[in-house]
């Protein structure tokens, strides 16, 4: 198989997942009702089930969003030669097929962490807060998202420190 061959697979599959998810998020997003169904009347509070039913309503409609731009992403990644521009990067900075590796999708990882993070800023701070739904503060926030980078970051970078002196 030629890399043109792979690269169409690739392109292919990306996309049929991309269209199917959409597909079924349309179809589950579609089916949502804010009437409360007759077997939890006297449960649960109508009110607070509307609520819920329009929040997820407007995240089905912010998932579209992330995702299409995830999936154009994705492909200009893969067309525009993004992932081998990182792949030499990488090179550049270690030796061996594992360092280079675990640095090349740690690299994409905190990439696409950062590239992501106003989306996830609205998601937390404007979404959930139209809602009421939100009790995440900034600090809380901003603490979380540190502790990802080290709990992430910390072993990957002592993985890399200890292959280097193999």
């Amino acid at each position: 198989m030629n890399t043109t061959t792979i690269l169409t697979a690739i392109i292919a599959t990306v996309l049929a997942d991309y269209l199917l998810e959409r597909g079924l998020s349309f179809l589950n997003c579609r089916s949502i009702s804010t009437q409360l169904p007759d077997e939890v009347k006297g449960i649960y509070s109508e009110e607070k089930y509307q609520r819920s039913q329009e929040y997820k309503r407007a995240n089905c409609r912010f998932e579209l969003v992330t995702a299409s731009l995830q999936v154009v992403i994705l492909l200009a990644m893969l067309m525009g030669g993004g992932f081998a521009f990182v792949d030499g990067l990488v090179r550049g900075m270690v030796q061996g097929e594992l360092r280079v590796s675990l640095l090349f999708f740690a690299l994409l990882f905190f990439g696409s962490e950062i590239l992501f993070l106003p989306f996830a800023l609205y998601h937390t701070f404007v979404l959930e807060e139209r809602f009421a739904f939100n009790k995440t503060t900034k600090a809380t926030f901003i603490t979380d998202k540190i502790k990802g980078f080290v709990l992430l970051g910390g072993p990957l970078l002592n993985r890399l420190r200890a292959l280097s002196t193999i």
